[in-house]
């Protein structure tokens, strides 16, 4: 009898021990799925110069995927993409290139240097 009672406490040790660490992940998971919603979008510079903007990623599991974007669902598994491939897709990045010609033109500035006012050229545009 003995045994039988130990054995059943051993398991339901282990399952509460699994259910809490699930519930714990669960809530993390919620947590971050929280403050992403609540982030606001973050501009910065690269390393070259280019402009680049960083978002939070929402974690969604694939039924709450499946019920929240059902559409979406169904024409993924329609087109038969893969999940990588998806990931890349929404990972693409937009850019703007502009060639724009302005007429430059000559103006001189007057600056005071040591009160003494200097007269200077300088190249510029008008918008």
């Amino acid at each position: 009898m003995k045994k039988y009672l130990f054995t059943y406490a051993v398991l339901a040790t282990a399952l509460l021990f699994f259910t809490c660490r699930h519930y714990r992940a669960e809530n993390r998971r919620l947590v971050e799925n929280q403050t992403a919603l609540a982030a606001d979008v973050t501009r910065y510079r690269t390393r070259l110069g280019a402009e680049a903007a960083s978002v939070q990623a929402l974690r969604l599991r694939c039924g709450e995927f499946e019920t929240l974007r059902a559409a979406d669902a169904e024409q993924i598994r329609r087109l038969g993409i893969r999940l990588r491939r998806l990931e890349a897709a929404a990972k693409a990045v937009a850019v703007t290139d502009a060639e724009i010609r302005t007429p430059l033109r000559d103006t001189v500035v007057v600056r005071i240097h040591d009160t003494l006012p200097v007269r200077d050229t300088v190249r510029m545009f008008r918008w």
